[in-house]
C-alpha cells in the first residue's frame, strides 16, 4: 500500500485550502475578505471531511472551533491582531499539551491520531517531540511577527510556515512508516 494515495490530497487541500483561500483573497482584496473566506473554506473543510470519511475526527472540530471563534472576533472588531494572536495561541497550547502529555506518559498525538495512524508507542513519542518544538518554535516565531511585524509580513510568514508544515509532516510520515517501506533494493 502506498503512504501517499489519493486521500492523502484530499486531506492536504482540506487541511491548506483555509490558508490558500485566505492568501488568495488577500492578495486580491483586503484581510477581513480574506478572513470571511477563510472561515467559510474552513467550514466546508470539515464538511468535506465528513463527507469523505462519514465521521469527523476530533483534531478537525477543534482546529474549526478555534479559527471560528478568533475568525469571527477579528472581523467584527476589525481587528487582524486577533486573527494573528491566534495563531501563537493554537501552537503555544498544542505544543504545552504534547509536552504536558508526555510528562504525564499521555500521549497527545496517539490519541487525537491513532484511529488514523498505526504505530508503535515509541514512533509516537519521536513524533510528539518533533511536533511538540514545532509547534512552540511556530508560536514564538508568530508572537514576534505580531508585535514587530506588518500584516503583509505575517500572511508572507504564513505562506512560508505552510512549507514548513509540509516538510515536517514528510518527516512524520517516513517516521511512521513500517520497516520494509521506502527500501533500497
Amino acid at each position: 500500500m502506498s503512504v501517499i494515495n489519493k486521500s492523502f490530497f484530499s486531506k492536504v487541500i482540506a487541511e491548506f485550502g483555509p490558508i490558500a483561500i485566505f492568501v488568495a483573497l488577500f492578495e486580491y482584496s483586503d484581510f477581513f475578505t480574506a478572513t470571511k473566506g477563510m472561515l467559510i473554506a474552513t467550514c466546508l473543510s470539515l464538511a468535506y471531511s465528513y463527507y469523505k470519511q462519514k465521521r469527523i475526527p476530533l483534531f478537525p472540530v477543534l482546529v474549526t472551533v478555534f479559527t471560528l471563534f478568533f475568525g469571527i472576533i477579528t472581523i467584527a472588531f476589525h481587528n487582524p491582531k486577533i486573527l494573528m494572536l491566534r495563531d501563537s495561541i493554537y501552537d503555544l497550547s498544542f505544543a504545552c499539551a504534547i509536552f504536558i502529555g508526555l510528562f504525564r506518559k499521555k500521549n497527545v498525538l496517539k490519541f487525537l491520531f491513532s484511529d488514523l495512524y498505526e504505530m508503535s508507542d515509541e514512533k509516537w513519542k519521536i513524533l510528539s517531540y518533533m511536533w511538540g518544538m514545532y509547534f512552540c518554535m511556530g508560536g514564538i516565531f508568530n508572537e514576534i511577527i505580531r508585535h514587530n511585524g506588518t500584516v503583509d509580513f505575517w500572511v508572507t510568514y504564513k505562506i512560508f510556515m505552510v512549507f514548513i508544515t509540509i516538510f515536517v509532516g514528510a518527516i512524520s510520515i517516513y517516521i511512521a512508516r513500517p520497516r520494509d517501506t521506502f527500501s533500497l533494493k
